[in-house]
């Protein structure tokens, strides 16, 4: 166990994520934003909805993993991927 409780785990027990695209190991960070209307924040301003992402640094590509599952079951960000 860490100092925080949870298990101690070994870089030799875990496997390398790749982009589905080009097969680059290496990603960044990113951001999807999501536009909610006015109506939806009860401000009455209209509002933004970070979602963060990684991006390949190789090819650019997002992998499906990275997306929140209700955005790939509407096709809205796969298709702009």
């Amino acid at each position: 166990m860490d100092k925080l409780g949870g298990p101690q785990i070994s870089l030799q027990d875990t496997t390398a994520v790749k982009c589905e695209k080009c097969g680059g190991e290496i990603f960044e960070s990113g951001m999807i934003l999501r536009e909610v209307s006015a109506l939806m924040t009860g401000t009455g301003q209209p509002g933004i909805i970070p979602i963060p992402v990684f991006i390949c640094s190789k090819c650019g590509h997002v992998n499906s993993q990275f997306i929140p599952q209700e955005l790939r079951d509407n096709g809205i960000v796969e298709a702009q991927l």
